[in-house]
């Protein structure tokens, strides 16, 4: 009798232990939050007293909370049918000058837009119809990540490239 009510008393301890365990991850900590946007969740704290990381050529090891995720995807074109264009930028990374080279099957000009990674603009100047290469100064731009997007004038983006700026 004895040995049957401890089978029992044991096994209700272990089936509540098991119950009180969350699937979900929690932190305590000094501060932090959290916020998310239909493409991009941000979870942040503060306090977090002990932090490394350590990495091979092909691990990477992190302690703590909050994990890295790294997600790399295009930037977001337009589908349309660029049939025929052909682009090349030289050289990349730039100091000073960006060499734009087109290569059209229609006589029609062209807009540029640089955009860098906090997201403003800078316009270009319109690269007039029949041009086959244009040269872009990229001097006044302070070092970083651009996108150099290309379009027709009077219609979608036809293509985007990822320009780096050195000193």
């Amino acid at each position: 009798m004895k040995k049957t009510m401890l089978c029992l008393i044991g096994s209700l301890a272990l089936a509540t232990g098991g119950m009180a365990q969350r699937i979900s991850p929690s932190v305590l900590a000094a501060g932090g939050g959290s916020a998310r946007t239909a493409t991009m969740s941000l979870d942040w704290t503060v306090g977090e007293a002990v932090v490394e990381t350590a990495t091979t050529s092909t691990r990477l090891y992190t302690q703590g909370f909050h994990q890295p995720l790294l997600q790399v995807s295009e930037p977001p074109t337009l589908k349309v049918e660029a049939a025929g264009y052909s682009f090349t930028i030289a050289p990349n990374p730039v100091a000073t000058n960006l060499t734009l080279g087109i290569a059209a099957p229609e006589s029609s000009p062209l807009k540029l837009l640089l955009t860098d990674m906090n997201g403003r603009q800078y316009s270009l100047p319109i690269v007039p119809a029949n041009t086959t290469s244009t040269q872009i100064d990229m001097t006044t731009f302070p070092a970083g990540i651009y996108l150099l997007r290309i379009g027709k004038t009077d219609g979608p983006q036809l293509k985007a490239y990822k320009i780096l700026k050195t000193q």
